[in-house]
């Protein structure tokens, strides 16, 4: 028998797990025996020393903890470090390794693992006996948790909803344990680049940007959350100017945890009516589905509409992080973790509202909840009511994270979000370093080259500039006091 070395294609502490789970075990009080299926972990296991290339199909699918024989797991763990070594697995080396780690005999011995090759179908096959492998685990897997659960709800030491939170946790973790078949993709440099070639590329300005995820916050039903999406929406959807900036036509999905006739004023205020590219998941479509599920549904119609950009309005209701859920970093990071994926596969543009505390704070740390949220943001945009001032529909926007920095004063003006007119926009931040950078890049630059590539109009260069230390001269840009 002729073995071949073992192809592992990404670091070892990726793809396997050093601790394994105890051994799952079965259930006295059940009548019948937990799900298993010894031929298809034998097949596994036999298949890999006939051939070791497909120890990398068997291990897309399956950990050690997932057999249900001990001997099996103990087998398949000393395989994974044969590979992890890049040594051959053959009878030899699986039976040293197994004798060194105290194993050989609790496994049955050299014989028994002569014997896994015995019968053995093709190796092709390594990934249709694996699944199976997978599914019986997941099924033990659902029946300890439900039993688990069970068990909680007759003892009635806590509450209900503690009860329902922690079967949620239970069910949404055995559901994470499925292994996923894309392959993790490794890029270089300049494929990175041709992929991202417009990094901050804004579908409508500030909180619509492909590719990434913006937070914006403000005080329930006061500061304007969802009017600002529904206007920058009708902005995009019709063409027009938002802030003062172009927008680019996108496809959206809106998910509101709005009843539907609120919902329908509200898009009624910001000049929606029959909008083919903009399409609504109400709250009354999916009250009670778990988040795990709803998130799924929420991929598959983005792919299906071909949806440019995602709006979850407000992400904690819709993600069913009520209560203590909402302040517990865990939970919050389980919950955005999909919706990050969501948006680097399909390269959308991703907005989440959230109500902020009644104790206010800086922007970034205002926000109701972990700030787990906040760090899962690339964009936090804080929107607020102006206290005494003579413009009710006036409001204060401020900007910051990953993109830029920027505070300004905003009002809406026949349905439509403008910059005020007579308002100085504090944006220096953002646009000095922007220019500072643009600048030292190319200091011979026109005004004209720099307002195309920052942004700055070019009667407000030489201000902003200033600030960084760079003056307009006959012979280009230059350091003040060179």
């Amino acid at each position: 028998m002729t073995a071949t070395t073992p192809i592992v294609g990404r670091p070892a502490s990726d793809r396997f797990s050093r601790s394994a789970r105890r051994p799952l075990p079965q259930d006295a009080s059940l009548e019948r025996p937990m799900p298993q299926n010894v031929e298809a972990e034998r097949s596994i296991l036999g298949a890999i020393l006939l051939d070791n290339n497909a120890i990398n199909a068997a291990i897309e699918k399956v950990k050690p903890e997932d057999f249900f024989h001990d001997h099996h797991r103990k087998i398949y763990r000393q395989m994974i470090a044969l590979a992890e070594a890049q040594k051959p697995i053959d009878l030899v080396t699986l039976t040293e390794q197994l004798q060194c780690s105290g194993e050989l005999e609790s496994v049955g011995g050299a014989a028994y693992v002569s014997e896994l090759i015995d019968g053995v179908p093709h190796s092709t096959n390594v990934e249709h006996y694996a699944r199976i492998v997978k599914e019986k685990s997941l099924l033990r897997g659902l029946i300890h948790a439900t039993s688990a659960i069970q068990q909680q709800a007759l003892d009635a030491e806590d509450d209900a909803d503690t009860i329902l939170e922690r079967a949620r946790e239970a069910l949404t973790n055995i559901e994470g344990s499925v292994s996923k078949k894309a392959p993790v993709t490794v890029y270089t440099l300049t494929e990175l680049n041709a992929l991202a070639a417009n990094p901050i590329d804004y579908l409508v300005y500030p909180f619509a940007i492909r590719g990434l995820i913006s937070l914006v916050d403000g005080a329930a039903k006061a500061a304007g959350k969802t009017t600002l999406n529904l206007t920058g929406a009708a902005a995009s959807l019709h063409g027009n100017l938002f802030l003062n900036r172009p927008t680019q036509r996108a496809r959206i999905l809106y998910t509101t945890e709005e009843n539907i006739r609120t919902f329908r004023m509200a898009t009624a205020r910001a000049g929606l009516t029959s909008e083919p590219n903009f399409h609504i998941l109400p709250f009354c479509s999916f009250a009670g589905l778990p988040w795990s599920q709803l998130v799924r549904h929420i991929e598959q119609k983005c792919v299906e509409l071909k949806i440019d950009w995602l709006i979850v309005d407000t992400f904690y209701a819709i993600a069913g992080l009520g209560g203590e859920a909402e302040n517990q970093a865990g939970s919050v990071d389980a919950a955005i973790a999909p919706l990050r994926s969501i948006v680097g596969r399909l390269d959308i543009a991703l907005t989440l509202d959230r109500h902020c505390r009644k104790s206010a704070g800086p922007i970034g740390e205002s926000g109701r909840g972990s700030t787990a949220l906040t760090g899962a943001a690339d964009s936090i945009i804080e929107l607020k009511r102006l206290a005494g001032t003579l413009y009710p529909e006036r409001r204060q926007l401020e900007i910051t994270g990953r993109v830029e920095q920027v505070r300004m004063e905003i009002e809406l003006r026949d349905g439509l979000y403008i910059i005020s007119p007579d308002t100085d926009v504090d944006n220096s931040i953002g646009e000095t370093e922007r220019l500072a950078a643009a600048i030292a890049a190319d200091p011979k630059a026109s005004k004209r080259k720099l307002e195309e590539d920052t942004g700055v109009g070019r009667n407000r260069q030489e201000k902003i500039a200033g600030k960084s230390g760079w003056l307009f001269s006959e012979s280009g840009w230059v350091r003040g006091g060179s």
